[in-house]
């Protein structure tokens, strides 16, 4: 793609930018912050967040974590609400029905859907 021209705020600097590494830039910022809201939020809600991973085939996000000090209600419907209340309430914009999660003792899996952010995993 061809650099575009950009004209600073002064007026009197004129860079070339690559449009392409703007958008790369752009994107990975956002993720990073997507990611930090995610493992703030659960982690303020007594969740140990392990590992967040965004898959590259689709907007699938896949969240390992510890129960910590968070409790869980037994009834899967009723513990979907409440940590999809959690994400809500953080800014993570989730739809009905696009969480689910795995509980083995303490160890929970999260899996949801959510157009932010591109493929990648934190720790």
């Amino acid at each position: 793609m061809p650099k575009t021209k950009y004209r600073g705020h002064s007026g009197e600097l004129d860079t070339a930018i690559d449009r392409d590494e703007v958008d790369a830039w752009l994107i990975a910022f956002f993720t990073e912050r997507c990611v930090a809201d995610i493992r703030d939020a659960l982690t303020a809600a007594g969740f140990v967040v392990k590992r967040t991973e965004k898959f590259d085939y689709h907007d699938l996000w896949e969240v390992n974590l510890n129960l910590g000090t968070a409790v869980l209600p037994t009834d899967y419907q009723s513990a979907v609400r409440q940590i999809r209340k959690v994400l809500v309430d953080a800014g993570i914009a989730l739809e009905r029905d696009v969480l689910n999660f795995t509980r083995h003792g303490q160890r929970v899996k999260l899996t949801f859907i959510y157009p932010e952010g591109e493929e990648g995993v934190w720790y």
